[in-house]
């Protein structure tokens, strides 16, 4: 403020009036009068921005189709299939909560699948 004082003529201050008080403005900043735009947007637009930023976040967190990953902490990692069972990780494919790599024997990303049937020859 007082920069813009410091450069504005004497005309504004001692009566000349509004119209000579935007001259002067026009003469100290002309850029401000022309896009006075951008100073609201300067400020506005990082605020919009992190206020979108959490409300996507938000959402994603109301739709998200799996459980978080601290509740799988919170139960603990099952040391082997039947454990895996018991606490319902059975058949977990890889991505998704409940798939540990030590538990899936083949390889294939399915863990504690069952084994597969004995043919019969008969």
């Amino acid at each position: 403020m007082l920069d813009m004082m410091a450069q504005a003529p004497a005309a504004y201050f001692l009566g000349g009036g509004v119209a000579a008080g935007l001259a002067a403005l026009m003469v100290a900043r002309p850029a401000l009068l022309r896009r006075p735009w951008r100073s609201r947007w300067g400020i506005a637009l990082p605020f919009l921005a992190v206020l979108g930023a959490l409300a996507f976040t938000g959402a994603l967190r109301l739709v998200a189709p799996y459980v978080p990953a601290s509740l799988t902490r919170a139960y603990g990692v099952p040391r082997n299939c039947a454990q895996a069972r018991a606490m319902g990780y059975a058949s977990a494919r890889i991505g998704t909560p409940g798939y540990f790599r030590h538990l899936d024997a083949d390889g294939d990303g399915i863990s504690c699948e069952p084994p597969p049937r004995p043919r019969r020859h008969w």
